[in-house]
């Protein structure tokens, strides 16, 4: 482009686009004296030398494409201080007329787009494809009201910023083609308008961040990252920190597992309820509780002794202190229960009338009950403390 020391005239120039022009040389510096410009255009030209810094004082500049050229240097700082991008209060103030004749702009991943209204245009940043080296500065959190950031094909190293998921209306963000490190800032799923993203042919380490925008984007926006891992390459993680984080079918299939685990322990439950009633059933069923202090039995809780007034079944007594008695007495008709106290009345097996023989394993006699039934009685000591008696059929 020509050099001018001053340049006069055009001082209300809105809009200025030589983008394709094959325009040599440097960025001319006549620029900084057009405070009104909006959209600068200067993509696809063969200019050289680095940005300069004056852009980033241009008051009214929202859109600047300087996208394939040959650009040299480092990611000027003065453009994180461009008022239209960084303040919300000088963005308001942007000129919304209506243009005379209709604005063509063809951005690199678009074809021609019509605007009457420079107002709607994206606010924007390219810089790809061109040789830009250093790191990308932190201070581009800035840039708040930032749509679309591209500096992708440069030599950008270092790691990619936290500071970039400050930019919340970004639609756009691609950092292709550099020889950036490190991880991808899980911090940019805040990005909730973010439609297109890149980093491919970097050399980016760690998993992939998961849920948000980033559920959208294929596999293409991460090729080229060896050290790169997550379920959107079926390509496993296998160092600890991240194998700590559950890949995306796992996560999916964790409620099914938590179902199935409650299930077991409800159908657990269940059955140790069930267990519990039947065995106390059965216990309280042919047993009956009888204070220690009832004087009919004091002489048997004395000797160790249980009785089991049921034909052919014998109950033992691991304890002196007998908790349970059972007493259930059987006829040819009905069973009928009784009170240990009656059973103990009718046998009298202390008594030397009734017992009909004894010895060393326990004692028969015979017992008549209120009734009149007759039957015989065997109480037999087993080993230790251990204690039982049967009784026969009816006489």
């Amino acid at each position: 482009m020509p050099y001018i020391e001053s340049f006069e005239g055009f001082q209300n120039l809105q809009a200025l686009a030589f983008g394709g022009c094959q325009l040599t040389g440097q960025i001319p510096n006549w620029l900084v004296e057009m405070t009104k410009l909006e959209v600068l255009d200067l993509s696809l030209n063969q200019l050289t030398g680095s940005i300069p810094s004056w852009l980033g004082h241009l008051p009214n500049l929202f859109y600047l494409d300087l996208f394939i050229n040959f650009l040299l240097g480092e990611f000027p700082k003065e453009l994180i201080g461009l008022p239209k991008l960084a303040s919300v209060q000088i963005s308001e103030s942007i000129d919304r007329s209506y243009l005379e004749l209709p604005m063509f702009v063809q951005p690199s991943n678009a074809s021609d787009l019509q605007y009457n209204q420079l107002a709607n245009l994206p606010p924007a940043i390219y810089l790809g494809n061109n040789s830009l080296t250093g790191i990308i500065p932190d201070e581009i959190g800035r840039l708040k009201l930032l749509h679309i950031l591209d500096i992708s094909n440069n030599s950008f190293s270092g790691t990619i910023p936290e500071q970039i998921s400050m930019l919340t209306n970004l639609e756009r963000l691609d950092l292709s083609g550099k020889n950036l490190s490190g991880k991808i800032p899980t911090s940019l799923k805040n990005l909730h308008f973010l439609s297109y993203f890149s980093v491919a042919n970097n050399n980016l380490q760690g998993l992939i961040p998961a849920g948000g925008q980033f559920d959208t984007f294929s596999s293409s926006s991460y090729e080229g990252n060896s050290g790169l891992c997550g379920p959107i390459l079926q390509r496993p993680c296998i160092n600890s920190s991240s194998t700590a984080i559950q890949p995306l079918e796992s996560r999916r299939r964790s409620p099914n597992t938590k179902l199935i685990v409650g299930l077991l322990f409800g159908i657990l439950f269940v059955i140790g309820v069930i267990s519990t009633v039947l065995t106390l059933w059965m216990l309280t069923s042919n047993r009956w509780i009888v204070p220690r202090g009832d004087p009919d039995i004091s002489d048997f809780e004395a000797r160790g002794i249980i009785l089991e007034f049921r034909p052919g079944l014998t109950i033992c007594r691991d304890q002196l202190w007998i908790p349970f008695w059972s007493y259930c007495f059987q006829t040819t008709k009905e069973i009928k229960v009784l009170t240990i106290a009656k059973i103990l009345k009718a046998a009298d097996i202390f008594n030397q009338v009734n017992i009909i023989s004894c010895g060393g394993y326990g004692v028969v006699c015979k017992a008549t009950l209120e009734n009149g039934t007759s039957v015989t009685v065997a109480v037999k000591k087993l080993s230790g403390e251990i204690g039982a008696a049967t009784a026969s059929h009816p006489q």
